[in-house]
């Protein structure tokens, strides 16, 4: 047979697969000598939990001709199953049939194995010696086969000769057999360390200690699984190194795990606890039926923990930087092996998180949860910031999936304190749970915010075909649909400083979200006071509101009303109108202006006259836009350019409000040697005061008469 394959999804070979191989060759002889020369490449396996980056093989296999030399080569990287990753995986085999050499070779982390066998084939049966077999790792971990030992592998039948693995600081025994009516296999560690077992498993955490173990099991063809286990764990510690370099020790201590499985029965016992975990004793017995399903066995066992170091959890939730208080449990096991049923208590007192990425510091924490056979009850309260929150709810569990009720509640929560948001929350939800589907209502309200985002004005959208390479597909069967009615009240204390907008906002907006494909809302938030920054000149709101009619909620109604008082008792300012997609902005002033003479007021800070030439107007009020950017970038917030048309010059006026009623300002001629300082005092709602010094020298009392 010849042939030549090039796939790039591999689901066409097995449903789920992933991957990408290439391959080619030809296959000659029988089955039990065949004759195969191909070469095969690929990657980005994953198939039921089993992942492999990539691997090259190369195979030129000839048992039937008795001088013609074999050779194999194949190499994978990254192999991964259940949580563990082999980083490389080397197989080869050279010689004539009389005499082939195979070597294997295999890096983990912390962890390398290598074995060497020597011997000949036929019919189909690799018989010869195992010569070489060592481990290495961590703590000067050095074992070696201590003598080479008879090794014979085949479809039908397997075997190897009690070897040893000798070396520092242990020792490690093993022999097997192998056949499709039955198979036993002996093993024992004297002194093993901990790491040998546990390399690669968590980065950031080490798990010192030995291990000292015998087992003896036994089964094959219609003979269940028997035999005996017996494991004892010495000095065992947690070493986790933090981002600081700093390393931290956690003693665990010693104990014992025994298990004995007997055609009827299979019974565990654990005990561990003699450091500053804490302690364990479990039992656990398994009830066996001939020809029965391992899913069927009656199940019987109880658990009891307690430790007064909650820390570990940093270890397992990277999310979470600090951790403490007291755990205690008492858990009863009954059912089946496939279902089984738990029930007992789970208490967890004066706890303590910190996550320092979002700031967030939980104290006090107090849980108890009762668990039923297929049910929980549960309540618990904790202090974060300031605030205090409380949670109680009953969930039950049928066919796996959850069903029930739970409310939250807490007041003055500090949810975000970071330099960009610090924010206040006062949440009474209730969540409902049926299978897939979680229905949140209630309320949310939030008596003190201070927003100041980053400028984001330069951000740009992903586009909405973004696709990340290598996510993993998403099973739309599996996924928790969300459903919420929250009404957002916002308190007195509500602050914003965004995007020119420095206001304090109230109101409420219900927000409904998961019953269609956006989020609407209901409701109105406004602006008790601010002030808002456009053309480069801070402008009081007079009015401003964000008005929610069901819509999208990213799309409000909107209308606001800004405006600002120029020297002259001219009063300027826009309309803004319609969606906050699309806006409509209109200008007003008072005394009544022109548009183009308003849109002049706001961006020179002073009338243009009409008998400029529209060149220089629009030259005029480009320079005054510089200007002003320029003053918001030095701190003085009126910065203009004014033109005397009886003189003919412009002048760079900065000014500022020394108080409510007193403004300066001090301009600067373009076009003349010339200075002038100006001041208006206002006396009351009619009388100002206006003083101005430069060319000329003047004082004048105005009163003014509004209609």
């Amino acid at each position: 047979m010849r042939f030549a394959t090039s796939l790039h999804d591999l689901s066409l070979l097995a449903p789920g697969a992933q991957g990408e191989l290439k391959a080619s060759g030809t296959v000659r002889g029988t089955l039990a000598e065949p004759d195969i020369v191909a070469s095969a490449h690929g990657g980005d396996f994953a198939w039921q939990g089993v992942t492999l980056k990539a691997f090259d093989a190369d195979i030129n296999f000839n048992p039937g001709a008795a001088t013609q030399e074999s050779k194999i080569d194949a190499r994978l990287r990254q192999l991964s199953f259940a949580g563990r990753t082999l980083e490389t995986v080397v197989l080869t085999l050279d010689g004539p049939p009389a005499a082939y050499s195979v070597h294997l070779a295999a890096t983990a982390t912390g962890l390398a194995f290598g074995a060497q066998a020597v011997g000949q084939y036929a019919r189909g049966i690799f018989d010869g010696q195992l010569t070489a077999l060592s481990v290495t790792g961590n703590e000067q971990l050095r074992l070696s086969l201590e003598q080479p030992v008879d090794l014979m592998v085949g479809l039908e039948r397997a075997q190897v000769q009690w070897l040893c693995l000798v070396g520092t600081p242990g020792s490690l025994c093993a022999d097997g057999q192998w056949s499709p009516e039955s198979w036993s296999a002996t093993f024992s560690a004297n002194q093993l360390p901990l790491t040998t077992l546990t390399a690669g498993m968590t980065p950031a955490v080490e798990y010192t200690g030995t291990v000292s173990a015998h087992a003896q099991v036994e089964g094959g063809g219609a003979k269940p699984l028997q035999g005996t286990l017996t494991a004892q764990l010495a000095n065992a510690e947690i070493r986790h190194r933090l981002v600081s370099h700093k390393v931290e020790n956690t003693r665990v201590g010693s104990g014992t795990v025994q298990v004995t499985a007997t055609p009827t029965l299979i019974t565990a016992h654990a005990n561990l606890g003699d450091g500053t975990v804490g302690t364990m004793r479990g039992t656990l017995e398994l009830q066996r039926e001939p020809q029965g399903r391992w899913q069927d066995m009656p199940l019987t066992g109880e658990l009891h923990a307690q430790t007064d170091n909650a820390s570990l959890l940093t270890l397992y939730v990277p999310d979470i930087d600090r951790s403490s208080g007291h755990i205690f449990a008492d858990i009863q096991l009954a059912g089946t092996a496939g279902a089984p049923r738990i029930t007992g208590l789970v208490k967890v007192t004066d706890g303590q998180i910190d996550v320092f990425q979002i700031n967030l510091s939980l104290r006090q924490i107090a849980l108890q949860a009762q668990l039923g056979d297929t049910s929980i009850d549960f309540k618990g309260s904790a202090h974060v910031g300031k605030g205090e929150a409380s949670a109680n709810g009953h969930l039950e569990w049928r066919k796996l999936l959850p069903y029930g009720k739970f409310h939250l509640e807490g007041t003055n929560l500090r949810v975000a304190d970071l330099p960009e948001a610090q924010i206040d929350a006062s949440p009474a939800l209730d969540f409902e749970v049926s299978g897939h589907k979680i229905e949140v209502s209630g309320r949310v309200t939030v008596p003190f915010a201070r927003i100041q985002p980053k400028d984001i004005t330069g951000a740009v959208r992903a586009s909405p075909d973004e696709v990340i390479v290598g996510s993993e597909p998403e099973d739309v069967r599996e996924r928790f649909e969300v459903f919420s009615t929250i009404t957002l009240a916002l308190g007195d204390r509500v602050n914003i400083d965004a995007l020119g907008l420095t206001a304090r906002l109230v109101g409420s907006v219900t927000l409904r979200s998961g019953f269609d494909a956006i989020t609407r809302g209901n409701g109105e938030l406004s602006v008790a006071e601010g002030t808002y920054r456009a053309f480069a000149r801070q402008l009081d709101i007079q009015r401003g509101r964000l008005i929610f009619t069901g819509g999208p909620i990213t799309n409000p109604g909107i209308d606001v009303v800004a405006q600002k008082v120029f020297p002259g008792s001219v009063t300027a300012g826009i309309n803004v109108r319609g969606t906050l997609a699309q806006p409509s902005i209109s200008f007003f002033s008072d005394p009544p202006l022109t548009q183009a003479q308003v849109a002049s007021l706001l961006l020179a800070g002073g009338s243009l006259d009409s008998s400029q030439s529209a060149g220089s107007a629009a030259l005029g009020q480009g320079a005054a836009l510089l200007a002003a950017q320029l003053g918001s970038h030095i701190g003085i917030p009126d910065v203009s350019l004014e033109t005397d048309p009886l003189l003919n010059s412009t002048s760079l006026v900065l000014g500022r409000f020394l108080s409510p009623r007193l403004y300066v300002s001090y301009g600067v001629s373009l076009t003349q040697q010339l200075n002038t300082f100006k001041m208006r005092y206002t006396l009351s709602d009619r009388w100002t005061l206006r003083t101005e010094v430069g060319q000329a020298y003047g004082a004048d009392l105005v009163y003014s008469i509004a209609k």
